[in-house]
């Protein structure tokens, strides 16, 4: 119990510490009547000069639609920061809206000043990228800034802008990094609509918002200063070799109007950056303090700026950047000629060389023609010979296809002689054996006449008269 009483005096002694014991809101009505009467002027003199850019702008047509479009919707949106939030604030100083609207009403216009016064930034950023691109690269600017281009990138910004804005200030996500307690302390003893931010909210948001679009701008308009100066020397060489007058002057105010935007720029934001970066992370009195609300009136009057309107000059400033991108053609038109001379004479080479080997090609076409030729007529002789052959093989082929048929008829007769010959030999068999038939039956005669001559005898003239009777068989055919 007594912990916990030291924790709730600690956290009123550190609130009656930032508050000073005072009502968040309340001034000496006496002393805030000069800081009202100053955002009054401040007020007047926003409207007026940004109602006077946007009927300049669009009633010169001088200069691009793309540059047209991004000076007119930065002029409505600094219009609007000085219609409503600059009004907003300078009743909330008096006054205390607080305690009349509450504090949804606080969120909703705390917000709107957050996204109106990054978008004012971002404007600013475009316009100095699509001047950077317009100036230093002419030849290739429709082709990076085409509308189709301008629009989708336009509508993503006010996207991300008003999306992150409703999920900050819905879930308050601006006040994480801040004690609690003194928080609620703060927004009991509030009577003004006082913006409390937490470290993490004020990093992010100031990096984005302020810190990268701000070294974006400086470091383009560094970018086209020096690239200015460059033309307005070359400029000078030509009109001196030319005997022309010189457009230093116009160069000059150029880069005098990039030097004075971007520390117009620098000088309303960098005061405001340092001290909410060092209020979120040293203390909450920062907040509070004069010097605070100082910085951010420095803020708003970058929105009352009359340079802006300046920024793309309507006489002077389209004349040198005309002049710049005549000079920038003339340079780069002497520059393309050299390179068309080197190629001329590169193309004069390169003729010189096809010729040669144009000649090159006719002599070996005219070589690979005779070798042709002698090719052609050695396969005529060759065709030649061969049909000689074929014929030749024609007649070889005739007189084998006569042996053939020699051939068989020979066979055929061989077949028949053969056939005659073994039937002769089959005769001659059967008379040799009648023959040694005959023989042995003789023999056997002899041999019986030897043993019996008189039977013998009279078997012989039985014989000699009827010679069937001794059983000789008869012979057919011719003898041979």
């Amino acid at each position: 119990m007594n912990a916990s009483l030291l924790d709730v005096n600690r956290t009123e002694s550190r609130c009656q510490d930032l508050t000073g014991g005072q009502q968040i809101g309340l001034q000496d009505k006496d002393s805030i009547w000069p800081v009202v009467i100053l955002a009054i002027l401040l007020q007047l003199t926003t409207v007026c000069l940004n109602v006077t850019v946007i009927i300049r702008v669009n009633r010169s047509g001088q200069n691009k639609a793309q540059t047209r479009f991004l000076l007119t919707s930065m002029a409505c949106v600094d219009l609007f920061v000085g219609l409503a939030i600059i009004t907003y604030n300078i009743l909330n100083m008096v006054f205390g809206l607080r305690q009349f609207f509450g504090l949804a009403f606080c969120d909703l216009f705390n917000a709107v000043d957050v996204v109106l016064s990054s978008a004012s930034v971002l404007h600013l950023t475009g316009l100095t990228l699509e001047r950077y691109i317009a100036i230093c690269h002419p030849f290739r600017y429709h082709k990076l800034c085409s509308k189709l281009r301008f629009v989708v990138i336009y509508m993503s910004v006010w996207s991300m802008l008003i999306t992150s804005a409703c999920i900050v200030f819905i879930f308050r996500i601006h006040t994480y990094g801040l004690d609690i307690n003194v928080l609620s302390c703060l927004e009991q003893k509030q009577h003004a609509c006082v913006f409390f931010v937490g470290k993490y909210f004020v990093t992010i948001g100031t990096a984005l918002t302020i810190a990268i679009p701000g070294i974006l701008i400086v470091f383009f308009n560094v970018k086209l200063f020096k690239h200015v100066r460059t033309l307005s020397v070359r400029s000078r060489e030509m009109c001196e070799a030319t005997r022309r007058p010189s457009q230093e002057s116009m160069g000059i105010r150029v880069a005098k109007t990039v030097v004075i935007l971007t520390g117009s720029f620098l000088a309303c934001w960098l005061p405001f950056t340092i001290i909410n970066v060092t209020s979120a992370y040293l203390s909450m009195r920062p907040v509070l303090s004069d010097a605070f609300m100082l910085a951010l009136w420095l803020g708003y009057l970058n929105s009352a700026e009359s340079l802006k309107s300046d920024y793309v000059p309507r006489d002077q400033y389209d004349a040198v950047d005309e002049k710049c991108e005549h000079a920038a053609t003339r340079v780069r038109l002497a520059e393309v000629v050299e390179q068309l001379e080197s190629a001329v004479a590169e193309v004069t080479n390169l003729q010189q060389q096809l010729i040669d080997q144009k000649a090159r090609y006719e002599k070996q076409q005219g070589t690979l023609k005779s070798k042709n030729m002698q090719d052609t007529a050695k396969a005529m002789k060759l065709q030649s010979k061969c049909s000689e052959m074929s014929q030749h093989f024609e007649k070889q082929e005739a007189i084998l296809t006569a042996k053939d048929e020699e051939i068989a008829n020979l066979e055929r007769r061989i077949k028949e002689q053969g056939l005659l010959y073994r039937k002769e030999m089959s005769e001659a068999d059967i008379e040799k054996k009648q023959q040694r038939y005959i023989a042995r039956l003789l023999e056997e005669e002899e041999r019986k006449r030897s043993r019996n001559p008189s039977t013998v005898t009279r078997n012989n003239t039985n014989t000699a008269r009827n010679p069937a009777q001794m059983g000789v068989p008869k012979t057919k055919g011719k003898k041979k």
